[in-house]
């Protein structure tokens, strides 16, 4: 497998780092958080700047729905260039045709750093800087559940695909499995020694992989609860994760003074391909699959979106 550079895309009025990207399931568009402040959405079919660009005040992450007519953003109630001390986080729900705000949800006590929507749309999950996890009714606008995540905080959390499911990790160095209806814990595995910091789940829910402060990349069997180590050799200052659609592959982005992004083989764990990055650059890239698993995008400090193919 390569990675053909296919493009580079940046606005002309953004200089910050991209922190966070979602693909629209229908593949039109490609959302960006440019620097805690914008949302940019990106025309996936021609790879132009469409001109749709909110500020919905500091923002850590983007969701689009999977019905691709709305799309989430987390963070927290400070506003840029203002003198308010107000962290408490906040999960806004927009209209992608209209960019108008539809909804909120507000009762976070720390900025929201994580969202994973359920599979059918109807429920949105949230992961706070201070450890609580909820999970949102976005339909009719209500929470449903407060769960008693990471106490130590940093909690990222995921869906499992058939929306039964919860995926959580953070402080507390264990991935946790909840039941999305009861909010009862099904079941926690150790592995890690340091705050676990990205989680992602393969499509099929066979696979779960998690990353740690100490760049301690762990593939679980979800089934057997085996695990494949594919941490890499250097010392990395972070790591970001994505799946292709299929779920046969995972791409890393990683930080070690320089920037890698590495692609590998889920199921035996190795290794397919890498790009390394030797302009200075150290940042460990937020990544995203198109929807039909032929694109993969990552983002840079210099604020560029990067594109390449895969064959």
């Amino acid at each position: 497998m390569q990675l053909i550079e296919l493009k580079t895309l940046k606005a002309s009025d953004n200089k910050e780092c991209i922190l966070s990207l979602s693909f629209s399931p229908n593949g039109k568009f490609l959302a960006s958080v440019e620097g805690n402040s914008k949302i940019r959405l990106w025309d996936a079919l021609n790879w132009t700047d469409s001109g749709l660009v909110i500020e919905p005040g500091e923002v850590n992450v983007v969701a689009f729905s999977p019905d691709s007519e709305t799309f989430a953003t987390g963070g927290s109630n400070q506003t840029f260039n203002s003198d308010a001390d107000d962290y408490s986080g906040i999960v806004k729900i927009w209209d992608v045709s209209t960019l108008s705000e539809q909804s909120f949800f507000d009762n976070y006590r720390d900025a929201v750093i994580s969202l994973s929507y359920s599979l059918d749309g109807r429920l949105l999950a949230s992961g706070d800087a201070d450890g609580a996890i909820k999970i949102l009714d976005v339909v009719n606008g209500k929470e449903l559940l407060t769960l008693t995540g990471d106490v130590d905080g940093n909690t990222t959390v995921v869906f499992s695909p058939d929306n039964k499911t919860l995926i959580s990790a953070g402080g507390d160095e264990e991935v946790k499995f909840w039941d999305v209806t009861s909010g009862e814990l099904i079941k926690s595995w150790l592995g890690h020694y340091a705050v676990i910091t990205n989680l992602a789940c393969s499509p099929a829910y066979n696979y779960v992989v998690s990353v740690d402060r100490e760049a301690n990349v762990i593939i679980w069997d979800i089934a057997t609860g085996e695990t494949l180590d594919v941490s890499p050799e250097e010392t990395i200052k972070g790591i970001q994760l994505a799946f292709s659609p299929d779920g046969k592959t995972l791409a890393t982005g990683e930080a070690w003074g320089l920037t890698t992004i590495r692609l590998f083989d889920v199921k035996a764990g190795q290794e397919l391909c890498s790009l390394l990055f030797e302009d200075g650059i150290c940042f460990a890239p937020p990544l995203a699959f198109s929807p039909n698993g032929k694109v993969l995008a990552a983002g840079f400090q210099d604020g560029s979106i990067k594109l390449w193919e895969l064959q």
